[in-house]
């Protein structure tokens, strides 16, 4: 059957959109399997490392002004610890370096507890809510970072957080 050539471009074009989307989230795997959570399909993967420590970023695409401007995003890293004190040299190390950012500030709102860490920054101007969450299982240490502008529109603010808190909430503890 010979089709018109509008057809066969059609077909051409629609096969060349499925290989020009960006690739979705989902089900995630890290640390051979160890790790294992769900992200919304909303999130967009945006960056992945292989090795120790293994990350994968997501973006979380923010509809406000302020989210045109800036990178919400939710980090996941999961690095080989070896034992309780090589987690908690790899958590003190990347909570001081926390401390170093530009307008670091505890955030007196959320309480922290001994593996949540809630604090503010100054990124590209504006100020940022970070959550980082930690979690030590088996060998590995892990650390969930989730950051977005500190102002904008409530309901997705709190859609961000509840996306964050369930990733962080289906890690192995």
């Amino acid at each position: 059957m010979i089709l018109p050539r509008c057809v066969h471009l059609a077909a051409f074009a629609a096969i060349g959109l499925l290989f020009q989307a960006p690739a979705m989230a989902g089900d995630i795997t890290m640390a051979k399997g160890a790790v294992r959570f769900s992200v919304p399909d909303s999130w967009v993967p945006i960056m992945q490392t292989q090795g120790d420590p293994e990350t994968q970023v997501f973006q979380v695409p923010d509809p406000s002004p302020v989210g045109t401007k800036t990178l919400s995003r939710v980090t996941v890293s999961v690095k080989q610890a070896g034992n309780l004190a090589g987690y908690q040299s790899w958590m003190g190390q990347l909570t001081a370096r926390a401390r170093q950012l530009n307008g670091y500030a505890p955030d007196t709102h959320r309480a922290a507890t001994p593996n949540d860490y809630f604090y503010t920054a100054q990124e590209t101007g504006e100020k940022f809510t970070y959550h980082e969450r930690y979690a030590f299982s088996g060998n590995l240490a892990i650390q969930v970072r989730c950051v977005r502008p500190a102002t904008g529109d409530a309901r997705w603010q709190a859609s961000f957080d509840a996306g964050c808190d369930d990733v962080a909430n289906h890690l192995p503890q």
